[in-house]
């Protein structure tokens, strides 16, 4: 088989292809009106779950920047209190840089769990959404 022949037979296929599905437009389908109605009210409750959870995510959104403001603000003042606590109590540094990254991480680390846990619910949904639509 040569590159021409080669070539023809592609071009033959592509045209097929086209026309057939060309023929597979012009077919009229009828949806059940059941199924269409169904569809349309699932992909609305989701459609309004979705509002529901980018304007709570929005309030997480302002909550993270104001937590990180504060925590900007209080680094210092917090990162000497302790130190002078250690130093008058006698707590090794350690201990003391261990309690200050506990409290530098503590707000972010709560965050991530509350938006695992919505994550994890939120697929759920979706995973009974789709089996409803498959009905």
């Amino acid at each position: 088989m040569n590159a021409e022949t080669a070539n023809t037979l592609r071009e033959q296929a592509e045209s097929a292809e086209f026309a057939a599905a060309g023929a597979l437009r012009s077919v009229p389908v009828m949806a059940n009106p059941l199924r269409v109605r169904r569809t349309q009210r699932v992909v609305h409750e989701r459609a309004v779950q979705m509002r529901v959870g980018r304007a709570r995510m929005r309030v997480v959104a302002a909550a993270c920047i104001l937590v990180s403001a504060l925590l900007a603000v209080i680094a210092v003042p917090l990162w000497n209190t302790l130190d002078e606590f250690a130093h008058w109590s006698g707590i090794p540094d350690l201990q003391i840089h261990m309690l200050f990254l506990a409290l530098w991480f503590l707000p972010c680390t709560i965050v991530a769990l509350l938006l695992w846990r919505g994550q994890r619910k939120r697929i759920d949904e979706l995973t009974q959404i789709a089996h409803l639509a498959q009905r």
